[in-house]
């Protein structure tokens, strides 16, 4: 079985899988073998595929798939994860001399984030350092140095923009980080600039109109125990 699943915010991707085992043994059965297509940070929200049994030889199939984001971003400030979740400060004074013009911004867009690009991933990432999660390290303070990878932007362009606040439209490659995206948009600007909500709206075939809720009881009860996690600093 393929699941379009709407992840929410706030619990992880794995949280998805275990609030559907739970399901399953609240019905009396027991749960089938499940993975999921694509990690989402837990800040983001949106489409989630997670496969069971035998569709989880899809996996990789899946992952390859182009993906689609509604991006926020939040410029004027900087955050050491790239995204809402990290330490923010303000990195620029809110004057008219900081905000950029639209076709500014859309200049940037088109001149460095449009085909293959390089890019270099957040050291608050999953990504492993001799073995160890770089943000595992970064959390410790240890420098985290990963190298830039070549990825794809199909299409990027404003949504909407009302400084600090612009929304972007992102069709991208497996591997692509928005939240650095965000990062590298706010350096060129000079400026600063996070990543403050982020919505995956497709992978591949899989649209987020057509994704399915998890139980809004169990979500809660797994946003509570990510908190409690995060403020613990174990995740």
């Amino acid at each position: 079985m393929i699941i379009n699943l709407n992840k929410p915010t706030g619990i992880t991707s794995f949280d998805c899988i275990r609030i559907l085992k739970k399901q399953f043994y609240n019905q009396g059965q027991k749960p089938p073998k499940i993975g999921h297509a694509g990690t989402l940070d837990p800040f983001a929200s949106g489409v989630l595929i997670i496969c069971t049994n035998g569709d989880t030889k899809r996996i990789s199939q899946i992952q390859n798939q182009p993906k689609e984001y509604l991006a926020t971003i939040k410029l004027g400030f900087a955050s050491n994860t790239y995204d809402i979740e990290g330490h923010i400060i303000e990195s620029s004074a809110d004057n008219s001399a900081t905000k950029p013009a639209l076709d500014v911004i859309t200049n940037i867009l088109t001149r460095n984030f449009t085909g293959e690009i390089w890019q270099t991933p957040p050291v608050f990432s999953a990504k492993k350092v001799n073995g160890q999660r770089a943000y595992h390290l970064a959390r410790q303070g240890i420098s985290v140095k990963l190298a830039p990878k070549k990825v794809v932007i199909y299409n990027i362009g404003v949504n909407y923009y009302r400084y600090p606040f612009l929304q972007l439209k992102i069709g991208c490659s497996q591997g692509t980080y928005i939240r650095s995206i965000a990062h590298d948009l706010g350096q060129i600007l000079k400026i600063g600039a996070y990543c403050h909500q982020l919505i995956r709206t497709r992978v591949g075939e899989y649209r987020l109109e057509q994704a399915s809720d998890l139980p809004a009881d169990l979500v809660s009860e797994y946003q509570k125990k990510y908190l409690a996690l995060k403020n613990k600093q174990i995740i």
